[in-house]
């Protein structure tokens, strides 16, 4: 064999060995050997929100859409408690992330609105802030919780005229927290 021919066979064989490991690559990562960062949908978040407080939730705003970025979300939601007392807005937002700093760094260095508050969820995670804050007739509660795999942040503004203001800033700090642990262990369906 000449030498300009072996020259010839080594480099379709090189060219061959890189398009496998390319092809090995491209399944590893976005084939079905892949394993994509994917969060629960707003509409998997709200079909879970009954079951961690009863009441009426609407679903107002989703982003982005599900077909651009499927490893973050964020949601708006409006809630009415199902006895009718307590009204509130929520924001989600999850990010799911194999980079574990990046999701530590995002909820310690996140807005926490007010004062801190206890979280009895707290040891089941990297990081976790509670805090609210108390303006005119509605208490503000926000939630930051980092696991090693996702990132949630939860800002919920509760009012319910005629209570007394202690309960309700009992009822948005206890309702933020679940509605964050909630959204931390759920699995997306789609």
């Amino acid at each position: 064999m000449s030498r300009a021919m072996s020259r010839k066979v080594l480099a379709l064989a090189a060219a061959a060995v890189v398009v496998v490991v390319l092809g090995l690559l491209g399944l590893w990562r976005w084939g079905p050997l892949g394993h994509d960062e994917v969060v629960p949908s707003c509409g998997d978040v709200a079909d879970a929100l009954p079951e961690v407080m009863a009441g009426s939730w609407t679903l107002t705003r989703a982003e982005p859409k599900r077909e651009v970025d499927r490893s973050r979300v964020r949601c708006e939601f409006d809630f009415t408690s199902a006895d009718q007392a307590y009204r509130g807005r929520i924001l989600l937002s999850l990010i799911e992330s194999d980079d574990e700093a990046f999701l530590r760094r995002t909820a310690t260095t996140g807005p926490c609105e007010g004062e801190a508050v206890p979280n009895s969820s707290a040891p089941r995670y990297e990081v976790a802030r509670s805090c609210a804050r108390r303006i005119n007739d509605k208490i503000f509660a926000s939630v930051l919780l980092a696991s090693d795999r996702r990132y949630a942040y939860i800002l919920a503004d509760f009012s319910s005229p005629g209570r007394p203001i202690e309960q309700v800033i009992a009822y948005a700090n206890l309702s933020a927290q679940h509605i964050t642990d909630q959204a931390m262990t759920l699995d997306a369906t789609d």
